[in-house]
């Protein structure tokens, strides 16, 4: 078994349990976590206005971004979500503001029209099933948020924060060099930066 083999499959079997362990924690919160992570807005909120905050619409039992990504709106930052537009390939970015029509789009990902404008993000809110202290998150295996955050990187300034429950922190995510870190995670309990 070659490495790269190795860490697909320790990564496999993390995805599993983790997803099993978000699932459990999701129905023992009964949205709460949603509604705390608001609380902490603040320690999230970028310095220049009118940049891009992006986010996602959950699936599942991830924890609903919407709720931050409204309150970002209100303080006159630009929205963005999501598109997955081909397999291996970046996400592209739509612009969005409370109250647009979704439609539902590949990976059943809810995004905007497809004929709206295409936004850059400085801050990304992103969804995972893991997290640990090195900032490397788990998420579902297709390497979307990965890529995307590398070429943000390569053009500039860009903050990735992912939504947990606290729960859902782990010793160790395998991870190589392809894997991009967060910058931080924010939970019911705050954020936790790295």
């Amino acid at each position: 078994m070659t490495p790269s083999d190795s860490l697909k499959k320790d990564k496999a079997l993390l995805r599993k349990s983790a997803a099993l362990h978000r699932a459990e924690l999701f129905e023992r919160d009964k949205g709460r976590a949603a509604k705390s992570v608001l609380q902490f807005v603040d320690d999230l909120t970028p310095e220049e206005h009118g940049c891009v905050v992006s986010g996602y619409v959950a699936i599942g039992s991830e924890i609903d971004a919407m709720g931050l990504l409204e309150q970002f709106f209100t303080r006159s930052f630009a929205i963005g979500l999501p598109l997955v537009t081909a397999a291996n390939t970046p996400l592209t970015f739509l612009a969005y503001q409370p109250g647009d029509r979704l439609i539902k789009g590949d990976f059943d990902v809810f995004t905007p029209q497809h004929d709206v404008a295409t936004v850059t993000p400085s801050l990304l809110l992103v969804p995972l099933l893991a997290f640990d202290r090195a900032g490397y998150r788990l998420g579902y295996g297709g390497g979307f948020y990965d890529r995307t955050l590398a070429l943000l990187r390569q053009r500039g300034a860009i903050k990735a924060i992912g939504l947990a429950f606290s729960g859902q922190e782990v010793d160790a995510v395998p991870h190589d060099g392809f894997d991009q870190p967060l910058d931080g995670v924010l939970c019911e309990n705050g954020l936790i930066e790295f």
